[in-house]
């Protein structure tokens, strides 16, 4: 019996290791990492899109995107990503109230991914 139990353990070490148990899962991965916005107005809006694919093989959902700045926000689908497909994010953010100059900010992705965390840049010079 304690023989049945030492193979059965050493059977399933080696299939764990050699990664024959792995599961499906979707992989976020971000087209371009950095959105530049160029020269933004003071006082005003700009947006833009940032595409996310879906290079796994399974289904996986956005649930948040944040910045590191009020003066910036994201919209995204709540919807699923399947394998293959293409979705946006939208960027927008807001110069007013902003000094003349460079921006730099972070966007932080959260997904049921197996890349649950991503980060992207913001970048925009305020005129």
């Amino acid at each position: 019996m304690k023989r049945a139990v030492k193979i059965f353990m050493s059977v399933l070490s080696i299939l764990l290791l050699c990664g024959a148990a792995k599961p499906e899962a979707g992989i976020l991965l971000l087209v371009n990492d950095t959105i530049d916005l160029g020269d933004v107005p003071q006082d005003s809006v700009a947006s833009a899109p940032l595409p996310v694919t879906n290079t796994g093989n399974a289904p996986f959902v956005i649930t948040s995107v944040r910045t590191n700045c009020s003066c910036s926000v994201g919209s995204y689908p709540h919807s699923e990503i399947l394998p293959g497909d293409t979705a946006e994010i939208i960027i927008k953010f807001s110069a007013r109230d902003r000094r003349p100059g460079r921006v730099h900010k972070y966007i932080y992705i959260r997904s049921t991914s197996s890349v649950p965390r991503s980060v992207a840049f913001l970048k925009a010079n305020v005129i």
